[in-house]
């Protein structure tokens, strides 16, 4: 039977503790364009001269993996409870505050606060399963153009994963009170159990009553995973095992923003644009030269965050000072209300000060209507502050 990628769901949550597996819950379910998350088992191949041209083979290295996001953006369905991307946000910007019947609103965390860690999950029903643990955002950006949705991506790295590729069977039975399956020798790399674990099911009907098992190990050389012990009914051999998740998912329903209607404001003065985009590097990554550890360790900040953006115009004549803006050393305090004016239809993105580029893109369009586009870079309204970019969904 095929794996169809259309039937795809995903489900995301923050880590309480890096690194440490949580049970997925029926609200961590989310939609999206595209979540792409890419293992990595890492080789490098042998280069000794032993009097053959043929290949030596390999030698393993560290266990990682990258992921990336593309998502329209979806509005809480109530004030302050947060926009269906929450955790992402709060992991991207490091700071979420949510005031009941008000806002919720993203800052950037101080260079002393800890830094938020995900876990992220792509299934396709009963056949596909895929883990990451320990992920961080290390790029995200924010795209406002003409008259389509707004765009939300985001990309990083993550330190661990597991999955179940297929259905892996048992090889014999299971009873109830037993902590360990034997897995059918064929099935074994089916199935592989990162340092967090993974939740499963049997297709037989036993899922610990909608919580799954942990499995925490898995090894290869005797085809036994280690499992949480087996309640209720023996699992019987030739039942397969599969990615557990909450059987019914409860998907956000807020608003999905439009690019129609939205506003730009420089030094508070309202100015028509054609598209602005803003770009996060937040300088967050892994920290991954350990000789002592298969995977890496630390998420960390390795160097400066970066938010700059993009904004374009038609050369006509209230917008036309823009054009040699980036002429002087000036600062600008930019306002971007992304989708109309309307409480849960909107985010707005404050950037205090920022400078723009010079020169910047001219040319002459469609039809011979001028545009051009200018660059921007983003700095705190003061020395040592964290508030290049705030963002508020209201």
């Amino acid at each position: 039977m095929a794996v169809e990628a259309i039937l795809q769901g995903s489900v995301i949550v923050k880590e309480s503790s890096q690194g440490t597996r949580v049970a997925w819950a029926s609200t961590h379910a989310f939609g999206h364009d595209t979540l792409t998350i890419q293992p990595d088992r890492g080789y490098e191949d042998i280069k000794e001269l032993v009097g053959s041209a043929a290949y030596q083979g390999r030698i393993r290295k560290k266990l990682s993996g990258k992921w990336s996001l593309e998502s329209n953006v979806r509005c809480p369905s109530a004030l302050g409870s947060g926009p269906a991307l929450k955790e992402i946000l709060a992991a991207a910007y490091g700071i979420e505050t949510l005031t009941p019947a008000t806002d919720a609103v993203y800052t950037f965390l101080t260079s002393t606060g800890t830094i938020t860690t995900l876990q992220l999950g792509i299934f396709i029903r009963e056949q596909y399963y895929l883990q990451a643990n320990k992920a961080v955002v290390s790029k995200f950006s924010w795209d406002m153009s003409e008259d389509n949705y707004i765009k939300f991506k985001a990309e990083g790295e993550f330190a661990d994963f597991s999955f179940i590729a297929g259905r892996p069977t048992l090889a014999q039975n299971s009873a109830a009170g037993d902590t360990t399956l034997d897995i059918t020798p064929a099935d074994i790399n089916k199935i592989f159990v990162g340092n967090a674990g993974l939740l499963v099911g049997f297709s037989g009907g036993n899922d610990n009553t909608d919580a799954g098992y942990a499995i925490t190990a898995l090894n290869k050389a005797t085809n036994i995973a280690t499992i949480a012990a087996i309640a209720g009914t023996t699992v019987n051999a030739g039942e397969y095992i599969y990615g557990f998740v909450p059987p019914t998912l409860t998907y956000p329903t807020g608003e999905i923003i439009e690019g129609l209607n939205s506003s730009l404001q420089i030094n508070t003065v309202a100015v028509n644009c054609i598209m602005a985009s803003i770009e996060v590097d937040t300088g967050i990554t892994l920290l991954n030269k350990e000789a002592t550890t298969d995977r890496p360790t630390i998420p960390a900040r390795t160097k400066r965050r970066e938010t700059k953006g993009k904004l374009s115009f038609y050369l006509d004549n209230p917008n036309a000072h823009m054009f040699g803006a980036g002429m002087e050393n000036d600062d600008y305090a930019l306002i971007i209300r992304m989708g109309d004016n309307v409480s849960l239809r909107r985010v707005t993105h404050e950037l205090p000060a920022v400078q723009i580029k010079f020169p910047n893109d001219f040319n002459l369009g469609q039809e011979n209507v001028t545009e051009f586009q200018v660059e921007f870079m983003a700095k705190p309204s003061t020395i040592g502050g964290i508030d290049d970019l705030t963002t508020t969904f209201d």
